[in-house]
């Protein structure tokens, strides 16, 4: 055979040269993901909040275009890079069996429960601090307005954050350790809401999604559980907007009962949280599709990089800026 029509060989100095896929994404990555993130978090909160009241249609689009493109996109393009071999059990993509599947939806038909106490609790709290909640949400005035606000708040964007937060945030920060792992991307994923009121019930139940994921290696589980919550939560809000009207601090305190009201909610608040996360405790002791208990994965990073350290901050700030804006909108100091 001739040496011209023989192969080439990659040689150490081209494989050098290309580089080895990572097998999971790198916490450089993982930050500017979150930069992206908040930064298109901001362009929506302003052209939100620039818009009159009433564009109902324009204001889902513009949800729809943010998860794709500040969300879905970027992750999915940062999947992309990862190591073929083994990717599906790496980011936890296997399907969960049923018996993690009827504990996980009774965890969140109670979580839903758990979150309208404790919005109703944090509420209270924001407007005795002279801040006006908005904890009836604006009533659909036809089926097309439904069935869309259930296609983009409860099916499209869950699935996106999901995604975002539970595949690509939670795997890269699980180099730190799986714990610190699930803590770090709900924590992310709670302070991207945009809406200072929903902020302790985002960060239960994405703790609650980091947890079920990180311990069952099924992320359709716990996105499929985030967008069977995002939907009941749509019901409840609908029917508080027709049936109560809480826009005001003295209805919201005449409806809890005054001081020992909340109290009463206060206490009704922790049971409903202990039994949630027990029930999600108890979906993570199930063992998985194979058999086989998900381990916790090894510590590899102790320290985060100068990089990385800005870019986060830079993150932290714009979302903390978010919710400043939402808090002066709540105090009417913005529009």
């Amino acid at each position: 055979m001739s040496k011209k029509g023989a192969k080439r060989r990659p040689t150490a100095a081209g494989k050098s040269r290309r580089g080895k896929r990572p097998a999971r994404p790198r916490l450089l990555d993982a930050c500017r993901l979150y930069l992206f993130a908040a930064m298109g978090t901001a362009v929506l909160f302003a052209a939100r909040m620039l818009l009159p009241k009433g564009e109902f249609w324009i204001r889902e689009a513009l949800e729809a275009v943010w998860a794709l493109l500040a969300l879905a996109l970027p992750a999915g393009l940062c999947l992309k890079k990862l190591k073929k071999k083994g990717r599906a059990r790496r980011l936890r993509l296997c399907p969960p069996n049923i018996a993690q599947t009827v504990l996980g939806l009774l965890a969140m038909c109670l979580y839903v429960l758990f979150a309208d106490d404790l919005t109703l609790l944090w509420g209270a709290v924001l407007e005795g601090w002279g801040m006006t909640t908005r904890l009836a949400a604006e009533a659909f005035h036809s089926r097309w307005e439904l069935g869309a606000g259930i296609a983009c708040e409860s099916v499209l964007r869950p699935l996106c954050e999901a995604g975002f937060f539970f595949i690509a945030l939670l795997a890269a920060w699980e180099r730190r350790g799986t714990r610190y792992g699930a803590w770090a991307s709900a924590a992310l994923y709670a302070s991207l809401g945009g809406d200072l009121t929903a902020l302790p019930a985002r960060f239960a139940l994405g703790l609650s999604a980091a947890m079920l994921i990180a311990s069952t290696g099924s992320w359709p589980l716990g996105a499929f559980c985030m967008a069977f919550s995002g939907a009941a939560q749509t019901a409840a809000g609908q029917l508080r907007a027709v049936s109560l009207d809480l826009s005001r601090f003295d209805a919201l305190g005449q409806s809890l009962g005054g001081a020992r009201g909340l109290w009463l909610l206060a206490l009704e608040t922790a049971f409903l949280g202990a039994g949630f996360f027990c029930i999600v405790k108890g979906v993570c002791a199930v063992k998985p599709v194979g058999g086989t208990k998900v381990r916790p994965r090894p510590i590899e990073i102790k320290a985060l990089g100068a990089e990385e350290v800005f870019i986060l901050t830079a993150g932290v700030i714009t979302a903390a800026a978010i919710l400043l804006a939402d808090a002066l909108q709540m105090c009417g100091i913005l529009p």
